[in-house]
């Protein structure tokens, strides 16, 4: 475990979470996405784009809530402040958990043009055509922004129950099927909350860590909060959305919360060549 203390612990730390890092994703990047039960697990941030990102050491003053969500409960995630991997936890109990991590929110404002163009790459049309009903396309966008993760883990071997396990965050991205079960080219079901509720009208994206594609897939969530993603391919994948909405009376013009869901599909297991079965993903 590394520990960035002093300064350049601070310097991480204001970086990730100033302006310049507004556009950039957040995530939970584990030691392991399928550990034995009680086996210890390093948890690391990442912030960066396009599922390519750079560690985030541990800041105690940033978190809300940094968990392992399973059965036998909720715990904290220990670690040090300045730490990175920012955390350890096991999960003791087969099936799934989840880890999740809320962060405390931070004020930013970005020039017209720049506010705009990330608007528009999040797929925000609403509040693109809300800033222009109001006359302030060219201006200045003022913003308070919080993040909202979690990380999926299978724990041990059998039927995996927990998967679509509510955590409570602020907003989540929930799957509504076994994406372990899931075989390449099949799609997956996802549901947005937002506080609990489902949130229609979002953008849904998915990137696979090592994809060559420069765009992700993604989909709008329906009525009931519900997008569906095509999962192409095995390997580590990550889920995000973002959601806006205005805010009257307070320094900052918009309110912003920024949800994210890693987990890994394995890949199918091979055929047995002392029976000649067929292969199915576990």
């Amino acid at each position: 475990m590394t520990r960035l203390g002093g300064c350049g612990g601070a310097w991480v730390a204001v970086t990730v979470f100033s302006g310049a890092a507004l556009a950039h994703d957040f995530w939970i990047e584990p030691s392991t996405y399928f550990p034995a039960p009680g086996e210890a697990i390093h948890v690391r941030f990442q912030v960066g784009d396009h599922f390519k990102g750079e560690p985030v050491a541990r800041n105690d003053d940033r978190i809300e809530r940094f968990e392992l969500v399973g059965a036998e409960g909720a715990k904290p995630v220990v670690g040090r402040h300045g730490d990175d991997p920012a955390g350890v936890t096991r999960a003791t109990s087969p099936g799934a958990a989840t880890i999740v991590y809320v962060g405390r929110p931070s004020t930013i404002e970005l020039e017209a043009a720049k506010f705009e163009a990330y608007l528009k790459e999040e797929g925000l049309d609403s509040i693109i055509e809300d800033r222009a009903r109001r006359g302030e396309s060219a201006k200045p966008g003022t913003e308070a922004y919080s993040r909202s993760v979690k990380c999926l883990l299978r724990v041990g071997e059998g039927e995996m129950q927990g998967f679509d396990r509510v955590a409570g965050l602020p907003l989540e991205i929930v799957p509504l099927q076994n994406p372990w079960g899931r075989k390449p080219g099949e799609s997956l079901t996802v549901r947005v909350l937002q506080d609990g509720k489902p949130l229609g009208g979002v953008q849904v994206e998915a990137w696979r860590a090592g994809q060559s594609e420069a765009a992700p897939r993604s989909a709008r969530t329906d009525s009931e909060g519900k997008a569906v993603l095509t999962l192409d391919a095995p390997g580590t994948w990550m889920l995000t959305s973002v959601y806006m909405r205005r805010h009257e009376g307070g320094k900052e013009d918009w309110r912003s919360t920024w949800t994210s869901l890693t987990f890994a599909v394995p890949a199918p297991t091979s055929p047995s060549p002392s029976t000649g079965g067929t292969g199915t993903a576990p």
